[in-house]
Parts: C-alpha cells; sequence; structure tokens
C-alpha cells in the first residue's frame, strides 16, 4: 500500500474541484484529482461561447475572473500547479473505507490510497451517479449514514443558459431585471481577445422554468428538440420587453441540473 500520511484525492476538476486542489497542494498536501471527463470541465467549461456569470444587482462592480482564451483556461492552470496531480479520463467508481480510502475506477483498477476524499459535486453519491455511469453509488451509504443528510443541506437548482449573438451592438439597451416568469439576469458578453463585431448574450431561466421543462422531458440530456422550444421561448420572452431587441443569428440553449448552489 502506498504511504497515505499526507495524501488527499479530489474528485471532479470544476472551479471548486481545481480550487480545493490548488489549496491543498500550497498547504503541503500531496494531492491527487480525478475527472471522469477529458479535461477540466464543469461550468468553467460548459459551451466555449459563454463568458463569466454575474448578477450585476446583488454583486455590484466586485472583482470578477475571466478566463483567457477561455473560462476553463482558470481551472486548468490550477489543476496544473505543482502537488497536483490530475488524471483525466478517470471516472471513481467506488470509495470504501478502513484505515484509509481506498479509491477504485468504473471498471474496478485500484486508483491508490488516501487519507481523505473530497468531491466537488453531490451527484456523486446520489441516482444521477447511476443514471449517467450505469453503476451503483459509489460509496455504501449504510455506513456512513450522515452523507444523505449533509448532501439534503447543499441546494441545487437547475437553468437554462440561452445564449445569443447580435450583428449589431445592444450596449444602450442594457437591461438588468426580473423578466415575468421564465428569465432572469441578462449579461452582456465582451470576453478579452475575442471578435468585436458582434455583441453576444447570456439569459438565464429562472429555477422554476427549469424545473417544468425537466418534469415533462425527464433527467436525460435534452433533445435538440427541447433545446430550441426553451431558446424560443426564453428569446420570446427577451423580446416582450420594451426594448427593441432584432433576430439573432446565434441562438443556442443550454440545461444546467445544478446551476445554482
Amino acid at each position: 500500500m502506498t504511504s497515505v500520511a499526507a495524501k488527499v484525492a479530489v474528485i471532479g476538476s470544476g472551479i471548486s474541484g481545481a480550487v480545493c486542489a490548488s489549496t491543498l497542494a500550497k498547504n503541503g498536501i500531496s494531492v491527487t484529482l480525478s475527472e471522469s471527463a477529458r479535461g477540466p470541465v464543469g461550468r468553467m467549461s460548459q459551451r466555449r461561447l459563454l463568458t463569466q456569470f454575474l448578477d450585476i444587482e446583488e454583486e455590484g462592480l466586485d472583482k470578477k475572473y475571466v478566463g483567457v482564451p477561455g473560462m476553463n483556461s482558470i481551472c486548468k492552470s490550477l489543476c496544473q500547479e505543482p502537488g497536483v496531480q490530475s488524471r483525466f479520463g478517470v471516472g471513481v467508481g467506488r470509495l470504501d473505507n478502513e484505515d484509509s480510502w481506498s479509491l477504485m475506477g468504473l471498471n474496478g483498477e485500484s486508483l491508490d490510497y488516501f487519507k481523505g476524499v473530497m468531491t466537488s459535486d453531490k451527484s456523486t453519491f446520489s441516482q444521477r451517479f447511476t443514471n449517467v455511469t450505469g453503476k451503483p453509488v459509489p460509496i455504501d451509504m449504510d455506513k456512513f449514514p450522515e452523507i444523505p443528510l449533509k448532501m439534503t443541506e447543499i441546494p441545487v437548482n437547475p437553468c437554462f443558459a440561452l445564449m445569443l449573438a447580435f450583428e449589431e451592438p445592444l450596449t444602450d439597451r442594457l437591461l438588468i431585471q426580473e423578466l415575468k416568469s421564465s428569465t432572469s439576469g441578462i449579461l452582456r458578453q465582451q470576453q478579452t481577445g475575442r471578435s468585436r463585431n458582434s455583441e453576444s448574450w447570456v439569459l438565464h431561466s429562472t429555477a422554476e422554468y427549469a424545473q417544468d421543462v425537466i418534469s415533462q422531458t425527464g433527467l436525460q440530456k435534452p433533445s435538440s428538440a427541447t433545446l430550441a422550444k426553451v431558446a424560443e421561448e426564453v428569446f420570446q420572452e427577451f423580446q416582450s420587453t420594451k426594448l427593441s431587441i432584432p433576430q439573432a443569428f446565434f441562438k443556442k440553449a443550454h440545461r444546467w441540473l445544478v446551476s445554482k448552489i
């Protein structure tokens, strides 16, 4: 067995997992980060057309960070810091704890032993894990009854994001407000290093709207038809404002199941 004196496993390479791994490494902990995807993921890599998200009304002029050339550059950098061993394309299928934590891959291979484990997504220990991987939940909940209780304390809500691009700027018509029942939070996108010949916006649906759609379509990956319908509904509400909104030359919807924590 490999020494586990100061080894911690981090599952997930989104912003929370990457920051956790980086922080532990800076404090002298040996970190092994496992990610089932081919590279850093999470909200920072969902659609490269996206930029950072903020609510101007609530957050004001607090400092924001923009990754260049893409937002996932932030996670990539954190995952490459000294003391962090990142393993991409490696999904964790089983966790057992005796004197230390033993991690196994989705195909039963050993992923080493650790003093502690941090997972950045509560769905790792939920039915969603089974829905995605076809494997049972990776930890025996009977041995750790406190985990389901702690999971209920982490609020998550779904939402749909609609990406729009216009040939003419809407800057003079900037709007930050609650829009009826399906859409809230509109953010103009101008990311460093991107073309200035067009203007891009991102619209977020409310959790209530997203939950209604999901109740009708299920938790599986939304079909192209579902996303197209969502895109039209959210865009029509945007157009229903008092602003004069032209047709967008690009329009794409994306679903986040755990977008607002």
